[in-house]
């Protein structure tokens, strides 16, 4: 290593894009939730990153002289070694360890790779004369990273052995530890270097299997996990199976390489099952059924979807969560039958469960309109299936729920629940339900009468032959109130 960096061109005065003393916060890089949602986009702009601090706080000096790292006293002013000599794990360093090198427009925004190699050259250069420990290996490894984009392994396995080599407290920044370790064995195996890798291989893997929250920062990495997949096979170890199929799983989610993940998911549910069945407790760490029915919506296998978002059992879905069920049932429905999506056909009665659980959520918040549109649905959905009763229930709770919010959202399911009155014989009651609705429209007959046509045409349009006779007994009984009894006979016998 030392005769190949005499041989480096070193930088002897500071580019122009410096980095500055105070790094930004990372916020984004604090551990998450391993499934993404599809479309989100990250944002690394700068006034989103400093919007929180004070307009008038006096901006950290960004740029260094020229010629100003002439002299150990310039040197030692050098903001990347200052930051990089740090004892402990600093907030800051995570965009040098992060999956995606975001370093490179986080930490040392404004320069360029080529730039940025020979800035971390001379850094490296002055801390392994300064004896800063610390500042040298974290300079080794960002400059081993760094050859790593490039494909230049041999290069960045020297520059992450020197990193190891330098005489530290390794544990006090526990991420660049496991950094180091699991990126040098993953090249190791890359390029097959058997002789070296009981140096490295047994420390790497009891950091990777062993700490929770792993933090990937190589795709490399799945080189090491893949060898541990083989060892767990071989020694029939099935919890060490299940962890490193959890942590495959997981590095193809973050690299958005869904049907990579899918297979390591399966076999991790089947562990899960298994282990459940003879030891009486899972040991799957994520909900699998609610992924893997999302993983099989994307490979378009709907069959398999929909077995998956029925098995799911977790009890702590968001009404978010709960709506997704909802649509990721509907499209799976209707891949298996296109029909339903024109309208021609009901959906399946399973979806009376979705929207059952979607209900049980949403009673538990305030949104009480919400609450409302639900029972409604679920009124429609049996009255579809003929399951009237049900579907009485439904609509007086839509009735009931609907009076806290405005007199329109109460009109809406009073009418429903009149018409499933008249269904199940009742006429009485629906009568007294219908009748002070109809008094209410008085002196807005026109326009009631306009309302009730546009839901007639539509139930016409959607073929729905309930809700025509709905729409038409509404309009007999408003002609009926009006004093138009031969018009009223006409909509009535319809």
């Amino acid at each position: 290593m030392s005769e190949r960096s005499e041989g480096a061109m070193l930088y002897q005065s500071s580019p122009h894009a410096s980095v500055s003393f105070s790094s930004p916060r990372m916020s984004l890089h604090q551990s998450h939730n391993p499934l993404p949602q599809e479309g989100e986009r990250l944002s690394f702009n700068l006034e989103d990153t400093f919007k929180e601090l004070d307009e008038f706080q006096e901006d950290p000096p960004l740029f260094m002289e020229e010629n100003s790292w002439e002299g150990e006293e310039s040197e030692l002013s050098d903001p990347t070694l200052t930051l990089f000599n740090h004892k402990h794990f600093q907030e800051d360093f995570l965009p040098l360890y992060d999956l995606h090198c975001s370093f490179l427009w986080v930490t040392f925004s404004g320069k360029t790779e080529d730039e940025l190699t020979g800035h971390l050259e001379s850094v490296r250069e002055c801390a392994k004369r300064l004896g800063m420990h610390w500042a040298h290996r974290r300079a080794c490894f960002v400059l081993g990273r760094l050859c790593a984009r490039k494909l230049k392994f041999s290069q960045a396995r020297v520059y992450y052995e020197e990193a190891l080599s330098v005489c530290i407290d390794s544990f006090s920044d526990v991420p660049l530890l496991v950094a180091l370790l699991t990126n040098l064995t993953a090249i190791y195996l890359k390029q097959r270097m058997i002789d070296k890798l009981p140096q490295t291989l047994e420390k790497a893997s009891a950091l990777l299997l062993c700490l929770p929250c792993h933090i990937f920062t190589s795709t490399d990495e799945v080189e090491l996990l893949k060898l541990l997949l083989r060892r767990s096979i071989v020694l029939g170890d099935k919890r060490l199976e299940a962890r490193v199929c959890y942590l495959i799983s997981s590095l193809f989610l973050l690299l958005k390489k869904t049907e990579d993940a899918l297979p390591f998911f399966e076999r991790l549910q089947f562990l899960s099952v298994t282990h459940s069945a003879t030891e009486g407790g899972p040991i799957a760490p994520l909900d699998l059924n609610w992924l893997l029915s999302w993983l099989y919506h994307r490979k378009y296998m709907p069959h398999l979807a929909l077995a998956s978002l029925s098995l799911d059992s977790r009890e702590d879905h968001s009404l978010h969560d709960a709506f997704q069920r909802i649509e990721l049932f509907i499209r799976n429905s209707v891949r298996l039958n296109p029909s339903w999506k024109e309208g021609t056909s009901l959906l399946p009665a399973q979806i009376v469960v979705y929207l059952q659980q979607a209900l049980a959520i949403a009673e538990q918040g305030d949104d009480i309109k919400m609450q409302r549109d639900l029972c409604l649905g679920l009124a429609l959905t049996y009255q579809q299936y003929g399951a009237l009763d049900k579907a009485v229930h439904c609509a007086q709770q839509a009735v009931e729920t609907g009076s806290h919010i405005n007199e329109e959202d109460v009109f809406e399911a009073s009418v429903l629940l009149g018409w499933l009155l008249v269904l199940i014989g009742q006429a009485e009651r629906a009568h007294s339900m219908l009748q002070p609705l109809l008094t209410s429209l008085q002196g807005r007959v026109r326009e009631a009468g306009w309302h009730l046509h546009c839901a007639l045409v539509i139930s016409k349009e959607s073929g729905n032959q309930r809700n025509q006779a709905l729409a038409l007994a509404n309009l007999g009984c408003l002609a009926l109130d009006a004093g138009a009894s031969l018009l009223a006979q006409r909509f009535l016998v319809k």
